[in-house]
């Protein structure tokens, strides 16, 4: 009977213990300040340059053009002012046209989100349209004061971006730990499914399998973290736009969800030969087994532009030897080596090559 994994085996995890919290809490730390920063400058500017008296969504729209990561800045500001314009605009009209009643506010709001919705804005366009809507046609006395509240979320989108643009990118979490961390990880279900395969442990095969599809949530933060680092780059005057790191990162990326990807049909292949008695060649096994090992290297020294030749050599000399193997006998032992000969490819870009250099280093079978 097929085997399926429980739901926690593929998810993120649950919860977070205190101590991953308070490493939370470090990584955010750069972040809060630089809301409760922009919050402070933007009431400032808006009270004592433009004299307003209660400038409230001032620090609001900085806080929110921040948000709770350095993704999308730019949007999120220019969705606030845009949205503010929205709903002060459309709750004025309403309530210069019809005054004032609760009527009037729902019809506001309606029309506002409705308008937000037509000009394929974003979900907090949409929202802050509405809610401005109803604060103009509720709380505001005058036209005057509405335009007071789009000019405060001026002030605060425009003051979250120059503080987004003068924060140093350097505090945010960087991708290198998220791949070593993986890399680590794959070497590990690479001797776990070796050792399967050798000892026909039903067992040890099917916490493999469940550990692989678990690589999912890393390989989920590597991605928000490579595409956080990426954009707070790209905003901050302090780094050069799309430099090379961040490109880099990028395709790293891109290449270990691969990895990842063709580890898990090999360790899959690996439990479907346990469970059938389909045995894997010796021969593919050991080759597997020192891949691991590679594997190890490469988390020990990624990033590392000094032990990338070795890097690229040891995993080409792990490709020589599958094209030298020929195809095994039996559907297991096939889709193993050539799950193996597709990790390496994969591995190849994390030492800097191209897609075609890669594949360039893995001769065909029998060559």
């Amino acid at each position: 009977m097929a085997r399926r994994p429980g739901p926690a085996s593929r998810g993120r995890p649950t919860g977070r213990s205190v101590p991953e919290r308070v490493r939370r809490l470090g990584r955010t730390a750069p972040l809060l300040v630089q809301s409760a920063v922009a919050a402070g400058i933007a009431y400032w500017v808006a009270t004592a340059l433009l004299g307003h008296t209660q400038p409230f969504f001032a620090p609001a729209a900085a806080i929110i053009g921040l948000g709770a990561s350095y993704r999308q800045r730019w949007r999120r500001a220019a969705e606030v002012v845009v949205g503010v314009a929205i709903g002060v605009g459309v709750g004025d009209l309403v309530v210069a046209l019809v005054g004032p009643s609760v009527s009037v506010l729902v019809l506001a709001v309606l029309v506002a989100m409705a308008l937000a919705v037509l000009l394929d804005a974003g979900t907090l366009v949409v929202v802050q349209a509405g809610v401005q809507a109803a604060i103009v046609t509720s709380l505001v006395a005058t036209p005057e004061q509405g335009v007071d509240r789009w000019l405060d979320a001026v002030v605060g989108g425009a003051t979250a971006l120059v503080v987004a643009a003068l924060s140093p990118v350097g505090p945010l979490r960087r991708p290198r730990e998220t791949v070593v961390e993986v890399l680590r990880t794959v070497a590990s279900l690479l001797r776990d499914a070796v050792a399967a395969c050798r000892t026909s442990d039903a067992d040890l095969a099917r916490r493999t399998l469940e550990r692989s599809r678990a690589t999912e949530y890393s390989l989920t933060l590597l991605r928000e973290v490579t595409a956080e680092r990426a954009d707070a780059a790209a905003l901050s005057v302090l780094r050069p736009l799309r430099t090379r790191r961040t490109r880099l990162e990028a395709d790293a990326g891109a290449a270990l969800d691969l990895a990842v990807r063709n580890v898990r049909v090999l360790v899959r292949r690996a439990d479907v030969a346990v469970e059938r008695d389909d045995p894997v060649p010796e021969e593919v096994l050991r080759l597997v087994e020192d891949l691991a090992v590679v594997v190890d290297h490469l988390a020990a020294g990624y990033d590392d532009p000094a032990q990338q030749p070795v890097l690229r050599r040891e995993l080409a000399a792990v490709a020589e030897r599958s094209s030298a193997l020929g195809v095994p006998p039996g559907l297991s032992g096939a889709t193993v080596l050539a799950q193996a000969r597709s990790v390496v490819t994969d591995l190849l870009r994390l030492t800097g090559l191209s897609v075609g250099e890669a594949l360039a280093l893995v001769p065909r079978m029998g060559a």
